[in-house]
C-alpha cells in the first residue's frame, strides 16, 4: 500500500537504508539532503519503505503547491525492487490533491507514457568510469582534446579547496546572471555542502594560476558509485585558460578504471551539452511531472 506520510512521521533510518539499497540511488534522494534543499519535505512510502518518493512542497497565496529544489537535478520515486510504469503511475495518482500544482522532476529510472499529466523531457548527461584513461580519452571530440592541450600550457593546478570558497567564487562571478537565485539559496546549498561532507564524499577543486591566484573551481559529490557535478564556476582568465576543462579531464583520469559513474547534472543548454558530450559523455533522459489543478481563476498564472 501506498501511504502519504508527513515529515514528521518519516522514520529516517528506514528511508536512507531505502534510497542506499535502491536500483536507483541518487545523493539528492537521501533525508540528510532533502532536509538541508527542502525542509519540512513529505513523502509517498510504499509498505515498509520498500519504495519511496519525496514530496517537496511550499505554500503561496493560500495554495500548497510541489516544487523541485534548487540544487536537486532529480527526484521522484525511488526502489528496492523493480518497479513498472504502473507501479509509478500509481505513486503519481497518490499525491495528495491538497497539492494543486506539481512541477517537480522524476529521476532517469522514472519512465511511463501517459495523456493524464504534463511529462517534460529533460537531458542529463554521464560517463562511465570504468574504462582506462587512454581509452575513455580516445572518446573526448577533437574541439575537447585542443582544450585540454591548449589548458596544459597554461601552468595550471589543481588543489583542495573548501566547498564555501566555491559557492563565494560561484557568486562573484555568476549572480548578475542567476537573479533568481538568491543569497539565502546559495546559504542552503552551503548546508547542502556540509551534509554531503558529513554523509557522503565532497571533492572539491580548484585551480590556480602561476600567481597561485584561484581562476575556477568546482564541486562534485560522491555516492553510491556516482560522482555529480554539482557546481562549478571560472573567472575570466579561467574560461581563457581552459581550466574547466582542465578540472574535468582530471576528474576522469583520477577516477577512470574504477566502478564510478560521472555525472555532469546536466544540460538543456545546447552549449553546456556541447561541452558535456565533448568528453564522451552519453545523453540520459529524466522526465519534469507537471500537474495542474488550480482554480480557474489563477490557473493561467502557471500555464
Amino acid at each position: 500500500m501506498i501511504n502519504y506520510i508527513t515529515h514528521q512521521q518519516i522514520d529516517k533510518a528506514k528511508w536512507n537504508e531505502c534510497i542506499e539499497h535502491s536500483l536507483n540511488p541518487l545523493i539528492y534522494g537521501f533525508s540528510w539532503y532533502l532536509d538541508e534543499a527542502a525542509p519540512n519535505w513529505d513523502a509517498l512510502v510504499l509498505d515498509d519503505y520498500e519504495a519511496v518518493f519525496p514530496l517537496t512542497h511550499a505554500r503561496k497565496y493560500f495554495i500548497n503547491y510541489l516544487y523541485q529544489p534548487l540544487f536537486t537535478q532529480q527526484l521522484g520515486l525511488f526502489y528496492k525492487n523493480l518497479i513498472g510504469a504502473e507501479e509509478l503511475e500509481s505513486f503519481i495518482n497518490s499525491i495528495p490533491k491538497k497539492f494543486r500544482f506539481v512541477d517537480i522532476a522524476l529521476n532517469e529510472s522514472n519512465h511511463f507514457e501517459t495523456e493524464r499529466v504534463d511529462l517534460i523531457k529533460r537531458k542529463n548527461y554521464v560517463l562511465d568510469l570504468e574504462k582506462n584513461y587512454p581509452k575513455l580519452s580516445k572518446n573526448f571530440t577533437d574541439h575537447t582534446l585542443r582544450n585540454i592541450k591548449k589548458s596544459k600550457k597554461n601552468s595550471l593546478k589543481i588543489i583542495p579547496q573548501n566547498y564555501t570558497d566555491t559557492i563565494q567564487l560561484y557568486i562573484g562571478q555568476k549572480s548578475e546572471q542567476t537573479l533568481k537565485v538568491t543569497l539565502e539559496d546559495y546559504s542552503r546549498f552551503s548546508k547542502i555542502g556540509a551534509a554531503i561532507q558529513k554523509n557522503a564524499q565532497i571533492n572539491c577543486l580548484g585551480i590556480i594560476n602561476e600567481k597561485n591566484e584561484i581562476i575556477a573551481s568546482a564541486i562534485f559529490s560522491i555516492s553510491n558509485n556516482r560522482i555529480t557535478y554539482q557546481m562549478g564556476v571560472s573567472t575570466k582568465e579561467g574560461r581563457e585558460k581552459r581550466a574547466m576543462y582542465f578540472i574535468f579531464d582530471y576528474i576522469i583520469e583520477q577516477y577512470s578504471e574504477q566502478k564510478y559513474l560521472l555525472d555532469f547534472e546536466g544540460s538543456d543548454i545546447s552549449g553546456i551539452a556541447q561541452f558535456f558530450k565533448g568528453f564522451g559523455a552519453t545523453k540520459s533522459i529524466y522526465y519534469k511531472l507537471r500537474i495542474n489543478n488550480l482554480p480557474w481563476y489563477v490557473k493561467w498564472l502557471k500555464n
